[in-house]
């Protein structure tokens, strides 16, 4: 009995010193050093992140500048297209470059024959822009008027003696003014050489809706589409309703009017 039990505390012995020799093996494995290879890895996972978040806050720092810019352009468009709309309007009333409906702009030549109306640009040097309506006053409220169409809403271009034929549309416009005298708008503020409006277009002009916010149209629809340059190029003549004035009464403007 003896020896068995030397045997056997022997053998417990003999697993005790394997169970200790494996867990210090265990121990020595989980925190060994990370190889060459593994240092380089993790070196390198650690400057990709740190590369991505670089990249991530540089483009983010990019867009908002781009968006102030953007903000910055619109404001300085708008604030132009108020001024260049402002100064035409007093250079109009300056120069005395209006009367009323009915009454032909002096650089046009008008025949009127049954539901059309034949202009004629009589300058030789310059194309003009021109559009026409038949207006017949409702009431002595500022802008009351039936108005009826002739040809596009658009200024249509007239090359210097060129001619159009202006056709009143007979469908969509009222029966009052269909034989109503013409309203001329000769010119635009963004485009105004020359100008010559009849009183009531710039009575419709002064009471136009606030216009829509630049941000919401696309910019080819921009006047001018936002040049800014050809925008404040539209601000620089100080005298120009002098001069549009001085033009107005000049030879080249002489007033000729047929009718059959």
């Amino acid at each position: 009995m003896t020896a068995l039990r030397l045997f056997v505390y022997a053998l417990w012995g003999v697993l005790g010193l394997a169970i200790i020799a494996g867990l210090i093996s265990l121990h020595f494995l989980r925190y060994e050093k990370p190889t060459a290879y593994e240092r380089m890895q993790k070196w390198q996972t650690e400057q990709n992140h740190a590369r991505m978040d670089r990249e991530e806050h540089e483009r983010k720092d990019v867009e908002a500048k781009q968006k102030l810019a953007h903000e910055a352009h619109i404001a300085s468009v708008s604030s132009l297209n108020a001024q260049v709309e402002s100064k035409w309007r007093a250079d109009i009333e300056a120069a005395q470059a209006s009367a009323d409906p009915g009454v032909v702009p002096p650089m046009l030549e008008v025949k009127e024959s049954a539901r059309a109306v034949v202009v004629t640009n009589r300058l030789a040097d310059r194309a003009i822009c021109v559009s026409l309506q038949r207006v017949a006053r409702r009431s002595s409220r500022a802008n009351d008027y039936h108005r009826c169409r002739l040809d596009l809403e658009t200024c249509r271009e007239l090359l210097p003696k060129a001619s159009h034929r202006f056709q009143l549309f007979t469908t969509g416009n009222p029966p009052a003014c269909m034989d109503a005298p013409l309203e001329f708008r000769v010119g635009t503020p963004f485009s105004p050489e020359p100008s010559w409006w009849s009183r009531s277009a710039l009575e419709e002009f002064d009471q136009r809706p606030a216009p829509l916010p630049l941000e919401s149209q696309p910019s080819e629809s921009w006047p001018l589409r936002g040049n800014l340059t050809l925008l404040t190029g539209l601000l620089a003549e100080k005298t120009r309703a002098t001069r549009w004035r001085r033009e107005l009464g000049s030879p080249a403007y002489i007033f000729n009017v047929e009718s059959n």
